[in-house]
């Protein structure tokens, strides 16, 4: 099967800027070349790009991808990346809501569902691009259940 090749320029733009602040070297072929391996002939609808805290006290970059057919999480940190994703077919729900002055005072927190595992993101409030990006998967992932 030939892989297709994707506009992924924004995206590694978007990375790149955070290169320094969140993670110290981003080898961009390297990059580059896996962000068209993880899409693998998705059609790419939206995404997301945040410098953030990875695990305890680990700094990098969260990437959220949305495609046709799935949201796709990549983590980026000076050990180098990972993926993983989830069909939107397979989501069993999406979570968002505030936190308690004890859990994070003025947070906010997603959290994606399915059988395979689940993906959470803990913002501060009031961040319009994760917001709209997560209610765009809402819509999304409704389409994908409807058409199923």
């Amino acid at each position: 099967m030939l892989q297709q090749t994707h506009d992924t320029q924004p995206i590694l733009k978007q990375i790149l800027a955070l290169e320094g602040k969140a993670v110290k070297r981003i080898e961009q072929p390297k990059l580059e070349a896996f962000l068209n391996s993880v899409l693998n002939g998705d059609h790419l609808t939206n995404s997301l790009v945040l410098g953030a805290t990875i695990g305890k006290d680990k700094h990098g970059i969260i990437v959220y991808l949305l495609t046709n057919i799935r949201v796709i999480r990549i983590r980026i940190t000076d050990d180098g990346f990972d993926s993983s994703d989830i069909y939107l077919k397979q989501v069993t729900s999406i979570n968002r809501g505030l936190l308690t002055q004890s859990e994070g005072g003025n947070d906010a927190e997603v959290r994606i569902e399915s059988a395979q595992g689940i993906f959470g993101l803990r913002y501060r409030t009031g961040k319009e691009k994760i917001e709209e990006f997560f209610s765009s998967l809402e819509v999304v992932v409704r389409q994908a259940k409807m058409g199923a």
